[in-house]
């Protein structure tokens, strides 16, 4: 014989309710943080290149120095004369000292000289910075040692936490002048600009 199964009788607990996922809410609380990273760029637009001759013995050429940052601290900026060997890398790579002087390719003895400040010699190169057009008599050689030309910090009106794409930008011009008795050729230089953080 066999026993029939029991019947299955649900069990009852008093004082409870039973749960309902459509109507039950669980609460929790989820801190987030978020780290900015601060950021400080430099760029250069382009090269400088003049050409002379004995008709026209002075010129001029210009590119836009640009520094970007999103630090309330600001920046400084800084210019130094590189190397004027034939291989620019010489001068990061330590093998050369600063050379302010626009040297004849492939030559040791013909050189164009860093100007005076002012008017812009003969036979000599030099640069203006943060103008909008160069001037006659504003002209300055580009120094052999790092030199500060531009600080910014948060006191400093025109310069507040920059945004990416909203650097800071400075025309910098160029100008050579010569002499009927220029050695023709190729002359070169270099120009490190350098930005740090200004804390």
């Amino acid at each position: 014989m066999i026993n029939p199964a029991p019947e299955c009788v649900p069990e009852v607990f008093p004082n409870t309710t039973e749960w309902d996922p459509t109507t039950s809410t669980e609460k929790g609380n989820v801190t987030f943080y978020s780290v900015m990273q601060t950021f400080l760029t430099l760029s250069v637009s382009n090269d400088v290149a003049v050409n002379l001759s004995p008709s026209n013995p002075t010129e001029t050429d210009m590119n836009v120095v640009s520094v970007a940052t999103n630090s309330s601290d600001g920046y400084i900026l800084t210019i130094q004369a590189g190397c004027a060997c034939d291989d620019a890398g010489d001068f990061a790579a330590g093998t050369c000292s600063s050379d302010n002087r626009l040297k004849r390719m492939f030559s040791p003895v013909d050189y164009i000289s860093a100007t005076s400040e002012g008017v812009l010699a003969i036979d000599s190169w030099g640069y203006q910075f943060n103008v909008n057009s160069a001037g006659s008599s504003s002209w300055s050689p580009v120094p052999t040692t790092e030199t500060i030309l531009k600080t910014t910090n948060v006191a400093n009106p025109d310069h507040g936490p920059l945004s990416a794409g909203t650097p800071d930008d400075y025309n910098v011009f160029y100008g050579v002048r010569i002499s009927p008795a220029w050695v023709v050729g190729t002359y070169r230089g270099t120009v490190v600009w350098t930005v740090v953080s200004n804390v």
